[in-house]
């Protein structure tokens, strides 16, 4: 016997924050004209047989900049002895520097491509045919992205950087540090795009892609490049947990050979995560596939003991500040993982029963209090009744 059908929480796009609109096609992608790559963009919106290949050369400016950065480290050094001169020296950085904003920008366009809308929802998405047609145009850019080797320029961009290359442009403040600090915000531009991409395409097709993307994607969630910085973990985060989520929909999640110590890994990392994040939702998320893979059932334990603290965190930010995504993605990983009587003898353990019980009467107080509103209370709504499914299968189960 299978689970109740649970009402899916649907994971939406999420737009760069420094983007202001993306209009229909014919109209102006601001702000970026001012930037030679995006006139080369905006001529090629409409010939998307040629797209991929030309926002792929966007992307890869005169430079690849991640196989670049050690030979810039090198530099480095050498700018600093130079008392005079240098301007050889000087100039490479430059040009450097400015293909980090040009990629960094490129890549926020793409990211919000990814997205879609544009026409027809500053009036309330009375665009009629011309959003349509907008939407179908995304649509086939999304593909010719996917399938024209674009996503897999991206992904060199997100390697985890070397700890004694970080070392290297940390030592040099004037020029160094603000190399590295762009070069870090590429990568994040880079894991927004391919979250976008994935809520769009699967890329459980391309198993090499998809395992690659969960490696580098894991280690910078784990160890991000320039300490802990909130909004680059979230891309982080973002990107894993969609590609977990295609893989596991299209029913090849042990392809990518999950361990338990990654699944380790990520539970520590929720426990550092401030519970108002977006990370935080997002590696619940994330945890709620990776407790499908066989090849983790021997840390089904603490995956389970992650997951009720992260339904005890959500209860306390839902009774604080009334949002409920924390404690219904919790829910839904929850539901994910243990819904088999297989996993049983962990459910007990755990007594995971009485914490979905007592969570059930946090949600009821939470819905009559009236101080969630109206999308958080159709969250919440959804989330009391899944629950209740639940632990009623779970019953049953006895």
């Amino acid at each position: 016997m299978h689970a109740p059908p649970i009402t899916p929480t649907l994971s939406r796009p999420i737009p760069c924050p420094s983007i202001a609109s993306i209009h229909c096609p014919g109209g102006m992608l601001s702000p970026f004209l001012e930037v030679d790559f995006s006139l080369t963009f905006c001529m090629c919106v409409r010939g998307q047989s040629h797209m991929s290949e030309s926002i792929r050369g966007c992307i890869a400016g005169r430079y690849d900049s991640a196989a670049d950065l050690p030979g810039v480290a090198v530099q480095l050094p050498k700018l600093a002895r130079e008392s005079k001169g240098g301007d050889d020296l000087r100039a490479d950085l430059r040009d450097f520097d400015e293909l980090l904003s040009a990629q960094q920008n490129a890549l926020e366009v793409l990211a919000n491509l990814c997205v879609g809308g544009g026409a027809g929802e500053e009036d309330g998405g009375g665009g009629g045919g011309a959003a349509a047609e907008w939407e179908a145009e995304i649509e086939a850019i999304v593909v010719a992205l996917a399938e024209g080797g674009t996503a897999n320029a991206v992904l060199t961009l997100c390697v985890p950087l070397d700890s004694g290359l970080q070392q290297v442009f940390a030592g040099h403040a004037e020029k160094g540090r603000p190399i590295l600090s762009k070069y870090v915000q590429v990568q994040s531009r880079a894991l927004t795009f391919l979250q976008n991409l994935l809520t769009r395409i699967n890329a459980a097709e391309d198993v090499e892609f998809a395992t690659t993307l969960l490696r580098y994607g894991g280690g910078l969630c784990v160890d991000p490049p320039l300490g802990h910085d909130e909004a680059f973990v979230d891309s982080a985060s973002g990107a894993v947990w969609a590609v977990l989520r295609g893989c596991t929909d299209a029913g090849k999640l042990d392809e990518l050979e999950l361990t338990t110590d990654q699944c380790e890994a990520f539970c520590e990392l929720f426990k550092t995560l401030p519970p108002t994040s977006v990370a935080a939702v997002n590696v619940l998320g994330l945890l709620g596939c990776v407790g499908q893979a066989t090849s983790v059932a021997p840390a089904l334990c603490g995956l389970g003991g992650a997951l009720i603290g992260g339904l005890e965190s959500g209860l306390a930010v839902l009774a604080d500040d009334g949002s409920p995504w924390l404690v219904a993605e919790a829910l839904n990983s929850i539901f994910d993982v243990f819904a088999e009587p297989e996993v049983n003898e962990v459910v007990a353990t755990l007594n995971m029963m009485d914490a979905l019980q007592a969570s059930l009467a946090a949600l009821e107080i939470a819905h009559g209090s009236g101080s969630v509103g109206f999308d958080g209370t159709e969250k919440l709504v959804e989330a009391a009744e899944n629950l209740t499914r639940f632990l009623e299968y779970k019953r049953d189960q006895k």
